[in-house]
């Protein structure tokens, strides 16, 4: 789906049904159509591990639930550039 709508921001959940989000990134990340676009994981699971992971496999934020709305709206703007 990434690939046809081309998005401005992949925002990738820890906990999946059919994969992790690891894998996911990894996906991706393998994907020269998409492997540019920002991944930010947003996720309940502690930080502690996940987060240095997740970046090594592509991530650009890692945020934990909850999350406080300016910090997410904070993040989208960053690498979105206020696109609409």
């Amino acid at each position: 789906m990434a690939g046809n709508e081309a998005p401005d921001l992949i925002m990738v959940d820890m906990r999946l049904c059919d994969m992790d989000g690891i894998a996911v990134i990894r996906l991706i990340q393998s994907n020269p159509l998409i492997a540019e676009i920002p991944i930010v994981v947003i996720s309940a699971a502690p930080a502690a591990g996940l987060a240095d992971k997740a970046r090594a496999a592509g991530a650009k934020e890692y945020l934990q639930k909850p999350i406080q709305l300016q910090t997410l709206q904070d993040v989208i703007q960053k690498y979105t550039n206020g696109k609409k």
